[in-house]
């Protein structure tokens, strides 16, 4: 249970800063200088989302309730 408790701790961290990546490099992409540039954010946010995705996915498996992430 201790490690239960403490493998939902860490991955809580992590969907946050993911949820926080994803919302910068979202924010970012019309405010890039060129087209390159907008690509490589709007790539960036796919992979943030996908992180965001897989810790939460981790988190159901660890047996936390889709009621209590947000």
């Amino acid at each position: 249970e201790v490690l239960r408790e403490e493998g939902i701790r860490a991955t809580v961290q992590m969907v946050l800063g993911e949820r926080c990546a994803l919302s910068a490099s979202s924010g970012l992409i019309n405010a890039a200088p060129d087209e390159g540039s907008r690509r490589f954010l709007a790539t960036q946010t796919l992979d943030e989302a996908r992180h965001v995705e897989i810790f939460t996915q981790r988190l159901f498996d660890l047996g936390v309730k889709k009621s209590d992430l947000e």
